[in-house]
């Protein structure tokens, strides 16, 4: 059977729709918003973080390869991925404020996923 595309109409209607009547998933993606400014007065429990990574790993993934990788950085890696944020920017004044706006961020987690052939 076909894939039919939804009608323009539909598609606005549901962009549309009252709060009450999304599922709360749908709720949380269309209202959810880049963080930029974080409490770094607090670290992150062990037991969130390992929820949280038990939970991505319910991503579908091909033939089960689970191809990801989840890593916590210390301070020398926040540092380096700091600097190397900065270098990109051309305003010297703009660099150096936003690599000291990333490396006062204590809490990372960084998600990697393996490149298999073909991809």
């Amino acid at each position: 059977m076909a894939m039919r595309l939804l009608a323009p109409a539909f598609i606005a209607a549901l962009s549309f729709a009252p709060a009450a009547a999304l599922s709360p998933v749908h709720e949380a993606l269309r209202t959810r918003r880049t963080v930029h400014n974080f409490d770094n007065s607090r670290d992150v429990p062990d037991e969130v973080l390992h929820r949280a990574i038990e939970a991505a790993t319910y991503a579908p993934n091909h033939k089960m390869t689970e191809p990801w990788l989840f890593r916590r950085l210390g301070t020398d890696a926040i540092e380096a991925i700091a600097a190397l944020n900065a270098a990109s920017i051309a305003d010297p004044e703009k660099a150096a404020k936003k690599a000291k706006r990333w490396a006062e961020i204590k809490n990372w987690l960084v998600v990697t996923s393996r490149i298999t052939p073909g991809d």
